[in-house]
């Protein structure tokens, strides 16, 4: 198992532009949506506490943050394909790899429509929010989320727990 988690303020937003912007799940603001149960903060702490309870039982795992991945992309992939039994893949080819996935490429491609699939295509070319590869930030939460809604996000995290809360990519 590959699993990949990412800070809770960055996901719970990205879910609300997917929701709202991309599949059409959700009508309401953002401070409404994190605090959602069907949608927002709750259920991504009860899936991320569910997969730590249970981790173990897999034969092996790797735990990937996107945040490890955004700061060190080749270092991740190398990770992931030792991971794999992948070692033999070229440094070149690794580096091809990452710089095909750019965010700026990736958001270039998405515009083309490249991958001929409606999942990987922008629900709006005019609208930037309603494109999968949307903005690629590390802390992009803060243009979006106010201060209550973070202190909100920080108590359930204190409450609820985040097991992957501050994790780096193991080894």
């Amino acid at each position: 198992i590959i699993l990949l988690v990412r800070d809770l303020k960055d996901l719970v937003t990205s879910c609300y532009f997917q929701a709202t912007k991309r599949i059409d799940k959700f009508k309401g603001g953002i401070s409404a949506f994190i605090r959602e149960e069907q949608f927002g903060a709750i259920k991504i702490l009860a899936a991320y506490n569910k997969w730590n309870q249970n981790i173990g039982l897999a034969k092996d795992y790797l735990l990937l943050t996107y945040e490890d991945i955004h700061d060190d992309p080749q270092d991740a992939l190398r990770k992931t394909l030792r991971f794999l039994d992948l070692e033999s893949i070229s440094g070149e080819t690794v580096e091809k790899a990452v710089d095909f996935a750019r965010f700026e490429n990736m958001q270039s491609l998405e515009k083309q429509e490249f991958f001929q699939s409606k999942v990987l295509a922008p629900s709006d070319a005019k609208d930037t929010e309603s494109f999968k590869v949307r903005k690629g930030k590390i802390g992009g939460y803060r243009d979006y989320l106010s201060d209550s809604d973070i202190a909100y996000l920080d108590e359930l995290e204190r409450r609820i727990g985040n097991p992957f809360k501050d994790r780096n990519i193991s080894s």
